[in-house]
């Protein structure tokens, strides 16, 4: 898919109406650090507390969420869903291919 969408050099994006979830964020290194980096912990349960964190602080600081249309990202898998997608990925390699 990314194949397929980056070939279309045209700039292609929407203004973020809602808020921002599971996706490729970028930011400059000064907002990040003005946010005072992530507030999350590792292996606890913070689950969605760096997104919350990102719209709340574009928001109050007047950022704008872009959406590049031509860029697609995802997850392999989350914690228990580990075991069962190596063993799709071994029994098929092309749903993975890049």
């Amino acid at each position: 898919m990314n194949k397929k969408l980056s070939a279309n050099k045209d700039i292609s994006y929407t203004l973020c109406p809602i808020r921002l979830t599971i996706g490729l964020f970028m930011m400059s290194r000064d907002f990040w650090k003005e946010m005072k980096m992530y507030k999350v912990r590792r292996f606890l349960n913070d689950f969605g507390k760096d997104e919350r964190q990102i719209n709340v602080e574009s928001i109050l600081n007047s950022k704008a969420m872009v959406i590049d249309e031509r860029c697609v990202v995802g997850h392999f898998s989350f914690h228990y869903q580990n075991d069962e997608m190596v063993k799709m990925y071994r029994q098929h390699p092309e749903y993975f291919k890049m």
